[in-house]
């Protein structure tokens, strides 16, 4: 309602006194006075009981935001606030480099389109978009726009497709519609949401690509990365970052991912190429997860990477299951180390044969596809350490329960340190099938050495094995190896050493081109076990065992069974006690004169101890 009538007195009763002092006031002046004095008041009772209720406290939904002043305002954090009208339908705003102007209201492409994208983003954060959603196109192709900061998420909006929110370029040809930062990043996003596609992002002095921070959901359809200062993506503080489309990465970085603090970079079952002509470089990371996660199930892989390396700390999971890196012509890792440490994995594809290349022109930072110094291991043990770090997803079917480490003919001079696996069963190290004599693990202590309880069962097929200061193959604490195939160069100690409930197994024939102290060494519930197969071992040379060829003590077992195991001599001899015998030990050679096992003086055996 209007104001209250104010009162004005019209009648000075004063000078009707001094005028008239033996005269009664003048009733009807007095009348009216009293009824303009009633109309204020009532006037002035009704306005009262629009602000005040009964209880004398203020009405419900009367004090506003226009209410409020600057300084009430200000203490509320919410400044100077006027009413937004709602959107009555989706908005687009439209950006245009070159004839745009940031004054114009980005609504006509032709006519009044901004010039920046920054103006478009700080546009859609001011509306009150009523359950509709915003997109920003650019419209301009082969003219730079400058890089854009978004920090919050629209008001009230939606989107049917889940994209309330939404930037494109033309997803057809992203190389077409440049997002560029001069001086810092390309797309800064803090707590935001946003939808992109179509578009290139680049930097060029400092500045990250994609910058993802504090509870950001950044969905990118076909994108591209260019050159940039420093990270491509970087995705951190539980922000995730989606891959809709194809992503493909045409330049250098200082990284190309870094996860960080909770953060998920998802690549399922998506293509990221690594498209730089003649290889992309990072100075730094390849991947880099701290404390975070990368799912890249599924996902195909091309390309060729120089350089960079990979780290992944802190409880943090790589997980390239079932990803195809068919495509790469080098490690997916990078050039540099391989670390995964502090509780953190990474899945890897498992398939019925499952290989994995090592070559002494190698490094142990590739991934092992292939059999060449760009992707293949440089040691056996470097093949190992990362089988090692595989895990098996048991919420999928999985066939992969072997993994074969191939061999490339050389010299590996490295012990190699059995581990139990988890996403494999068995392990086989194989060399060269047709001239094992290729391939060999010289031993700098052991070759082969499983002295720590190990769960996988390992093959040793198609090599040569020599020991400077252990054994070629030595099994304790209830590892099980077998080998076929195998030819045995000298070793310091023995051929075949079983410990400690360890057990070998001989699975094929194999050659003897070297001695030691023994041919087979047992002690404390060590197993040999030659099987039933028909085996024969070949001598290509004179040989010496220095204490025995078959040595046994403490309960240890050997069956080599006469009828199926041929000691081959031909025109060589072994220099040589043929057995010793200790400790309640077991030598099983199924009726085996006592010149069965091969020397040239006799075996021996203790009281407790039986040569069957």
């Amino acid at each position: 309602m209007a104001n209250p009538t104010r009162y004005v007195p019209g009648y000075s009763y004063t000078d009707y006194q001094e005028s008239n002092p033996d005269d009664p006031l003048p009733g009807p002046q007095v009348d009216n006075d009293f009824a303009n004095l009633k109309i204020t008041t009532d006037e002035t009772v009704d306005a009262l009981s629009d602000v005040r209720r009964s209880d004398g406290a203020l009405k419900n939904d009367i004090v506003t935001i226009d209410s409020l002043s600057d300084s009430v305002k200000a203490l509320l954090g919410i400044g100077d606030i006027n009413f937004i009208e709602p959107l009555a339908a989706d908005r687009t705003y439209y950006i245009d480099p070159v004839d745009g102007d940031d004054a114009n209201d980005g609504l006509d492409p032709d006519v009044s389109p901004f010039e920046t994208i920054q103006q478009a983003i700080d546009s859609a954060m001011a509306l009150n978009c009523n359950k509709h959603k915003v997109v920003i196109q650019l419209v301009r192709p082969d003219a730079p726009y400058a890089g854009f900061s978004l920090s919050g998420r629209l008001h009230n909006a939606f989107a049917s497709d889940d994209r309330p929110f939404q930037l494109l370029g033309d997803p057809d040809a992203p190389e077409d519609y440049l997002i560029l930062g001069t001086s810092g990043n390309a797309v800064d996003l803090w707590n935001a949401g946003l939808y992109m596609s179509g578009v290139t992002v680049k930097t060029t002095t400092g500045g990250y690509g994609f910058l993802a921070r504090h509870h950001t959901s950044l969905d990118l359809g076909n994108v591209r990365i260019d050159d940039v200062a420093a990270e491509m993506i970087a995705c951190q503080t539980k922000s995730v970052i989606t891959l809709l489309g194809t992503l493909d990465v045409v330049g250098d970085a200082n990284s190309f991912c870094h996860v960080t603090l909770g953060g998920h970079l998802i690549l399922t079952n998506r293509t990221v190429n690594f498209a730089k002509p003649g290889g992309n470089s990072f100075a730094a990371y390849v991947w880099g997860l701290n404390a975070s996660k990368v799912n890249a199930d599924g996902t195909t892989f091309t390309g060729t990477i120089l350089a960079g390396y990979t780290t992944v700390h802190d409880a943090s999971l790589l997980n390239l299951y079932s990803a195809n890196r068919s495509g790469m012509t080098t490690s997916l890792f990078g050039t540099g180390p391989l670390n995964i440490e502090d509780g953190s994995y990474i899945t890897d594809t498992l398939q019925q044969t499952l290989n994995y290349y090592v070559n002494p022109l190698g490094s142990d930072y590739n991934d092992g596809l292939e059999s060449t110094a760009a992707r293949a291991f440089k040691t056996i043990q470097g093949a190992i350490d990362f089988l090692y770090s595989l895990s098996r997803d048991h919420n999928k079917f999985s066939a992969g329960l072997a993994a074969k480490i191939m061999l490339a003919d050389g010299t590996y001079a490295e012990t190699v340190k059995l581990r139990t696996m988890s996403a494999f069963e068995t392990v086989r190290i194989i060399g060269n099938g047709s001239t094992p004599a290729n391939v060999i693990i010289a031993g700098l202590t052991d070759a082969i050495s499983g002295t720590k309880p190990v769960a996988t069962e390992y093959s040793i097929e198609s090599l040569s094995i020599t020991a400077a200061a252990g054994s070629g193959i030595r099994a304790e604490n209830g590892t099980q190896i077998s080998f076929t195939n195998v030819r045995f160069g000298a070793c310091s100690v023995a051929h075949l050493r079983a410990n400690t409930n360890g057990t070998i197994r001989c699975a094929g024939s194999y050659a003897i081109t070297g001695g030691g102290a023994y041919h087979i060494y047992q002690a404390l519930g060590g197993t040999v076990d030659y099987g039933t197969a028909n085996i024969t071992v070949t001598l290509t040379q004179n040989v010496t065992f220095s204490t025995a060829t078959v040595k046994m003590k403490n309960n240890a077992k050997a069956s080599i069974d006469s009828g199926n195991i041929t000691w081959s001599l031909g025109a060589f001899s072994v220099t040589g006690k043929r057995y010793e015998l200790t400790g309640n030990s077991t030598l099983d050679t199924d009726g085996g004169s006592s010149s069965y096992i091969p020397g040239n003086s006799s075996g021996t055996a203790d009281a407790s101890s039986v040569y069957l």
